[in-house]
């Protein structure tokens, strides 16, 4: 492609974006997989397409970073873990941990219960990240039909 070009071409990432109807269901924060550092030398640069929420998009951006700096010895887990941590602080950071099931893979729709709990977690948390989450349970992310057409 870089011959073809006569360039390096840049890598356009679609993570962790959650702009549209479905993907605004959910908080994309784990670690990049799949991004092999071995790519670093056939590409320009590697961007992504950022989610809604501003300090948590910074989780996953942390680590896509950590995998090209650590190549072959890159875990994503622990890459998270310490990008919850940089963010987010210990306490928080801790907490987005825990509830990184629940706030990736369920969706607002199908929260139920689990809903409560979260808000109990992360209102009154003076901090961007926790903020970010409690407007999320609110919809304020929410993409609709309405949002995304166009006349």
């Amino acid at each position: 492609m870089a011959d073809q070009l006569r360039r390096k071409p840049l890598l356009w990432d679609n993570y962790p974006v959650n702009d549209g109807q479905r993907m605004s269901q959910y908080l994309h924060l784990r670690g990049f997989t799949g991004r092999p550092a071995s790519n670093a030398g056939l590409i320009a640069a590697h961007g992504v397409n950022p989610a809604l929420q501003p300090t948590l998009n910074r989780i996953p951006c942390i680590t896509l970073s950590d995998s090209y700096r650590q190549g072959e010895f890159y875990q994503y887990s622990e890459s998270f873990r310490h990008a919850c941590a940089d963010i987010l602080g210990d306490e928080l950071g801790e907490k987005v941990r825990e509830d990184l099931l629940t706030l990736q893979d369920i969706g607002l729709d199908r929260l139920g219960e689990k809903e409560k709990t979260l808000r109990e977690r992360y209102s009154g948390i003076a901090h961007s990240g926790a903020q970010e989450i409690i407007e999320w349970l609110d919809g304020a992310y929410r993409i609709t039909d309405e949002i995304v057409q166009t006349g």
